[in-house]
């Protein structure tokens, strides 16, 4: 994995579907995309690195690419495995860090961005496993 502060090969037709704000991170192939950011955190890396996994189980990222653009019950269900993982490594830290990293992530699962697949209160559901 390598981490470059630049945009992934794809990126005009990320910004035609989507629009990411600035900060959005990548990843493509066994590349973390970063244009805006400085060093990334454990959890942030951990969520792309199941990206890496979910490319390679599709034919790599061109073909994963292709399918999170067009499909967003393929993007949901990606997205959700990916902030799982990075949900299991902000689970343990201190509570009030905790609870912030959680809204960021419920935010941005239900954001504009994703296309507003989800409700907040359904993010927070599904990347924490919440019955209630």
């Amino acid at each position: 994995m390598t981490v470059v502060n630049a945009y992934p090969p794809n990126i005009d037709e990320i910004r035609a579907r989507f629009n990411p704000p600035r900060g959005t991170i990548y990843a493509y192939g066994d590349t973390i995309y970063a244009p805006d950011s400085g060093p990334l955190p454990a959890d942030l890396i951990a969520h792309e690195e199941v990206h890496f996994v979910q490319q390679r189980r599709v034919g790599g990222p061109e073909a994963w690419w292709r399918r999170y653009i067009d499909d967003a019950r393929f993007r949901l269900e990606q997205e959700v495995e990916a902030y799982r993982v990075q949900w299991a490594i902000v689970r343990d830290m201190p509570r009030p860090e905790r609870r912030a990293r959680l809204q960021h992530i419920c935010r941005s699962l239900s954001s504009r961005m994703y296309g507003g697949i989800v409700t907040y209160e359904q993010a927070r559901k599904l990347v924490t496993g919440a019955t209630a």
